[in-house]
């Protein structure tokens, strides 16, 4: 039986957009993978999984691809394709900004709350994070917004401050008492929840939202509000939500918000800022600054329920501002302002440096990519055998708390004032 002409061609044209549309799909996944989509990067760890850095600069660092100059505030930058998310002053406002990732040019801005004045540094605070062509951002007063990425077109918003009340802060040493320092945490997407740390009114210190809606889901936790922000992970085929509220660490069902184990840690102010760290297959390691330190978690299930209990504790881990990483076996972390290497398995030191103030750090292709408080990039290679810095050079000056993000081979790097993007593949 003879094929037509016609059919033939139709058959060809099927399998050739059939094969295209594979290709498609293959640099659209491989894309994917060199986004930095929310916090700490899109396992929320500090780790990025992109390859072929430069190992060595020039004394000046890395070549500049662009620079910018921008207002206020620490909140970090998120990247999907060639678009940035990040949040900065203009007058009296913070404003959530969508630049362009190649050139750093605005392609729009919104609106968050008026700015935010602080005795440590002005403006806003936490991270955005884009899910599924929507970005969510949170202002310091606590406005919380989903806009959709491509435009900034608001979808919803929640008043956290008018709907869960002022979250008060205990006494900050010298600091007026029940001051507050503003709204830090960066929105957890988990399935179809946002889920963030917002106040504490009874029950109210974790709280999920429809991100589709912005409809409140559940409550959870009557403890000090803190600025950390939340993480997932599975464990033991269940999967935990785990938060730092102002007194412990907490394991919650994602569904419905529910307690499954908790663990008190806290200092002195309740200041428990920085992120925890999920180590598979069962442990988790958290971490406070002002003189409290560390401690790393083993979870369990048992026939009643979960357990934390505690493998080892240390003070010579304490992040005070930035997270650590998990590495290999291995913890990198700012022990205040000594940067350190401790063996996970029993928390000994492997090896420390000073210089870096309260600096902050991400790890790609097998190297620690650290950003000092004053401006300087350092690129470390995470082995626990020694210290061994590879380069350093000093990029930005001022106050630098904001955590550098690694995204299709380049480097952002931003501080109160200016924005700066690197070429760290010699490519661009």
């Amino acid at each position: 039986m003879k094929t037509s002409p016609r059919i033939f061609y139709l058959c060809l044209f099927a399998i050739w957009g059939s094969f295209g549309s594979f290709i498609y799909q293959a640099a659209d996944r491989k894309s994917r993978q060199q986004d930095w989509p929310q916090w700490r990067g899109p396992n929320r760890d500090g780790i990025s999984t992109e390859t072929g850095l430069l190992k060595s600069w020039p004394a000046n660092g890395p070549k500049i691809f662009w620079k910018k100059a921008i207002g206020d505030g620490f909140s970090a930058v998120s990247v999907v394709g060639d678009r940035l998310y990040t949040a900065y002053t203009v007058g009296d406002n913070e404003v959530l900004f969508c630049l362009n990732a190649n050139d750093g040019n605005e392609r729009w801005r919104f609106r968050l709350n008026k700015n935010f004045i602080d005795e440590y540094g002005n403006g806003p605070r936490a991270t955005p994070t884009v899910d599924n062509g929507v970005v969510y951002a949170m202002g310091s007063f606590g406005m919380l917004y989903a806009l959709e990425a491509i435009n900034g077109r608001k979808r919803w918003e929640v008043d956290l401050h008018k709907e869960f009340g002022h979250p008060k802060q205990r006494n900050y040493g010298n600091a007026e008492q029940g001051a507050d320092r503003g709204y830090s945490s960066s929105p957890l997407i988990e399935g179809d929840l946002l889920i963030t740390n917002v106040g504490r009114q009874p029950s109210k210190t974790i709280v999920a939202f429809n991100k589709h809606t912005g409809k409140l889901i559940w409550t959870s936790q009557t403890a000090e509000r803190t600025f950390a922000s939340p993480i997932a992970a599975s464990t033991h085929g269940k999967r935990h939500l785990i938060g730092f509220t102002g007194e412990a660490v907490v394991g919650l069902s994602p569904q419905d918000g529910k307690e499954l184990w908790k663990f008190p840690w806290s200092n002195l102010y309740y200041l428990n800022i920085a992120t925890p760290v999920f180590l598979p297959p069962d442990k988790v390691f958290v971490s406070c600054g002002f003189d409290q330190g560390a401690v790393l978690l083993k979870i369990s299930s048992t026939g009643n329920g979960w357990t934390a209990q505690k493998v080892w504790s240390t003070r010579r881990l304490k992040n005070e501002l930035s997270s650590s990483i998990f590495y290999q076996d291995h913890l990198y972390g700012f022990d205040n302002t000594v940067l350190k290497c401790l063996d996970a398995g029993a928390g000994e030191e492997k090896w420390r440096t000073g210089g870096l103030g309260q600096g902050s750090l991400i790890l790609a292709d097998q190297h620690l990519i650290v950003l000092s408080e004053k401006g300087e990039l350092a690129l470390i290679e995470a082995t626990p055998s020694a210290y061994k810095e590879k380069a350093r050079a000093q990029i930005l000056s001022g106050k630098c708390w904001t955590m550098p993000v690694l995204a299709g081979g380049k480097l952002y790097l931003r501080n109160q004032k200016e924005m700066v993007c690197l070429d760290m593949t010699g490519k661009f």
